[in-house]
């Protein structure tokens, strides 16, 4: 008998601009927010051999199948039951199991009705659904016609600057889901351990392998703090919880790291970092400020680097993605970088610049609000970052962790660069 499947799908609004230029290279599910992106947020409430399909975009999907070998790509397979979970829903115990055990039911938000948190389909999937799925195009409203049910408290992310001004709520809600399930090991000595200085000791919570320094200082007063396994933490570092630092990390000496930072695996992070989201592989090792960003994969912030978050007249702040203009509706928005992108000594960043893939930023003053993608932004003006010499360069800063490219990851960047 064929068992359950779970389709983590994207609509239209996740393969739109307001997740740009992050989702260049990767689909929304990939994105980092609290503790988790939605595929792992998703997986820690399934078990092992739930099957469990990805929906992405079409020139995603073969780099997907080899990031994710045991999940299913844009490929429906037979089940008594399909439960569809929107990507951008912050998915939790009381929604996953409110939609696993409904049967024919689209899901709505009841703050905004024309929004799909998820649906379940028993039997056969309808036509439209089935060809969207395997084609990677956006789900949308009009393709679902079932009874429906309105969930009162429930959240989707809108926008880049929406998730990491959500970030500091939903590190909250994803470590007491941590701390419930007791799916971890943590280091018992935080409390007891005299090379380090600890406020509210029993909301910090580090991996037995993670390694701290003399004069550490970390504040669990607002928020917990975690700290995943072989984490380095050097000499006078402070950090402010509620903060995530993930796998093999490094946190330079003297480093702030305020509220509402999540740190993805195997950075290297120094100066102020504020209410910012670091997707992974990524440096920011030197002083400099970092506020209300949203930073991609192996991206290097030259030191000095600075980012503005907040406008002189304290109005709400504006973003251009791809020459189309987004009112946040937010006072504060900083630096929206996406892959393989990198800032010279001393550059400062206005209020809501965001900077496509492959991108090289060193020019005097303040560079435009938009750099496109593989843009050599200098003292000069805007040019064309020569494409051989970007994937050149992407594949040395790959090999220095170990990390060799895809041929798949090759042609997207260079369909990105056309």
């Amino acid at each position: 008998m064929a068992q359950d499947q779970i389709v983590l799908f994207e609509d239209s609004h996740a393969q739109g601009p307001c997740f740009k230029p992050l989702t260049y290279t990767r689909p929304f599910a990939e994105l980092l927010c609290g503790c988790y992106s939605a595929i792992e947020r998703l997986l820690s409430f399934t078990q092992p051999e739930s099957q469990i399909v990805l929906h992405v975009r079409s020139e995603l999907a073969a780099i997907i199948k080899k990031r994710h070998p045991s999940l299913a790509v844009n490929q429906l397979q037979e089940a008594n039951r399909t439960v569809f979970i929107n990507a951008r829903l912050l998915l939790t115990e009381h929604l996953f199991t409110q939609f696993s055990g409904s049967d024919d039911m689209v899901f709505r938000w009841e703050d905004h009705p024309e929004e799909i948190l998820g649906f379940t389909i028993v039997g056969s999937i309808p036509k439209a659904i089935t060809d969207k799925t395997t084609s990677g195009e956006g789900i949308s409203n009009d393709d679902i016609k079932l009874t429906e049910r309105i969930f009162p408290r429930a959240k989707l992310f809108t926008s880049l600057w929406n998730m990491v001004n959500s970030n500091s709520v939903v590190i909250q809600s994803d470590m007491k889901r941590i701390v419930s399930a007791g799916v971890r090991t943590f280091r018992r000595d935080i409390a007891t351990n005299p090379i380090l200085e600890t406020t509210n000791s029993k909301n910090i919570y580090a991996d037995e392998s993670a390694a701290f320094a003399r004069r550490t200082y970390l504040d669990a007063t607002d928020g917990p703090i975690l700290i995943e396994a072989n984490v380095v933490i050097e000499p006078n570092a402070t950090i402010i919880g509620p903060v995530v630092i993930r796998a093999g990390s490094l946190i330079k000496a003297g480093a702030k790291i305020h509220p509402g930072v999540t740190i993805g695996h195997v950075c290297k992070i120094g100066g102020e970092v504020e209410n910012s989201i670091i997707q992974g592989y990524s440096n920011k090792q030197h002083d400099g400020y970092l506020g209300h960003s949203f930073i991609g994969e192996w991206c290097n912030l030259g030191a000095g680097t600075n980012t503005s978050d907040l406008k002189n007249d304290y109005s709400n702040v504006k973003v251009t993605i791809e020459d189309q203009e987004f009112e946040t509706k937010s006072l504060f928005v900083g630096l929206l970088m996406g892959d393989h992108s990198k800032s010279a000594i001393g550059t400062q960043f206005n209020t809501g610049t965001a900077c496509g893939v492959s991108s090289n930023i060193f020019c005097i003053g303040f560079p435009p609000k938009w750099i496109p993608s593989f843009s050599w932004c200098g003292p000069n003006g805007m040019e064309k970052y020569k494409e051989d010499k970007a994937l050149e360069v992407a594949k040395i800063v790959m090999a220095r962790r170990g990390k060799v490219m895809m041929g798949e990851e090759v042609e997207l960047l260079k369909t990105l660069s056309s």
